[in-house]
């Protein structure tokens, strides 16, 4: 099993937190929950082979795709599978950082999994045939960007003033009551909550509460006594049964499963 992680050419950086390659072996198949990071994916197999689109709620029924895969921000996890053999690539965008490449706001594409297709149309296409002719992974890497750098869309990036609500939301150490960004950005909190979900794909109040279920996480990775009450108390729940209510929401287990079946990344748990 190898993972790699690519800097994205200096253009895309700005919208993209990174581009990856996975190669799987034997000993890591199976199905996996992705839990949800506030962001979306793309993921382009570089196999001729389909990809599942998994039901999370019944992963006994499943849907195959051909070419590449959207993933919109999620309100909880999705499922993908690893098989032996797999080489995938994927694009893992920046809070609202998808919206300049598809052609719909990423508020329509909450929750979503598809074919690049749809979005994309021909250039899907022509992105998986790129993809599968390219014969290094710094050719395959050159391959994605050359078509989101054709994708690129500046009038569907976010706003300034979204951007500006982000950059805040991501530093502050507690939540931040809606009404306050509303005002600064000169808008009804409602105006600005349509606003913000459209170009961000989550409301502002449910993207706060993934940001806290992520920063717990990272809590818990790097806190040797994985204290979960320790870890609920500092990401600023109001009790126990908050955390775990938040929790089970995101993951769809409790802290203590899903400490026993992570994999060697924090977002990536078995599915059992």
């Amino acid at each position: 099993m190898g993972y790699h992680s690519f800097v994205p050419h200096p253009a895309l950086t700005p919208y993209i937190e990174s581009i990856w390659h996975y190669t799987g072996d034997v000993g890591h198949c199976g199905l996996e929950r992705i839990l949800p990071t506030g962001a979306a994916d793309m993921v382009i197999s570089a196999r001729d082979e389909p990809l599942a689109l998994f039901r999370s709620d019944d992963p006994t029924r499943f849907d195959q795709v051909h070419g590449p895969v959207f993933y919109g921000p999620h309100t909880t996890y999705n499922v993908i599978e690893r098989t032996a053999g797999a080489s995938v690539y994927g694009v893992h965008f920046r809070p609202g950082g998808a919206g300049a490449f598809v052609s719909l706001p990423l508020g329509e594409l909450q929750n979503t999994a598809l074919s690049l297709e749809y979005l994309w149309r021909s250039e899907a296409e022509r992105l998986s045939a790129d993809v599968l002719r390219a014969t290094t992974p710094n050719e395959c890497v050159q391959a994605i960007e050359r078509a989101l750098l054709n994708r690129f869309a500046p009038a569907k990036a976010p706003n300034t003033m979204i951007n500006r609500a982000l950059r805040a939301l991501r530093a502050a150490p507690e939540p931040i009551n809606i009404a306050t960004l509303a005002d600064v950005a000169g808008l009804s909190t409602r105006r600005f909550g349509q606003i913000f979900a459209a170009e961000v794909g989550l409301s502002p109040k449910l993207f706060q509460r993934v940001l806290r279920f992520q920063n717990a996480l990272e809590h818990a990775e790097h806190d040797d006594a994985r204290t979960w009450a320790r870890v609920a108390t500092a990401c600023g729940y109001y009790d126990q049964a908050h955390f775990i209510h938040d929790f089970h929401s995101f993951t769809g287990l409790s802290p203590s499963v899903y400490a026993a079946l992570r994999g060697p990344w924090r977002n990536h748990v078995a599915h059992h």
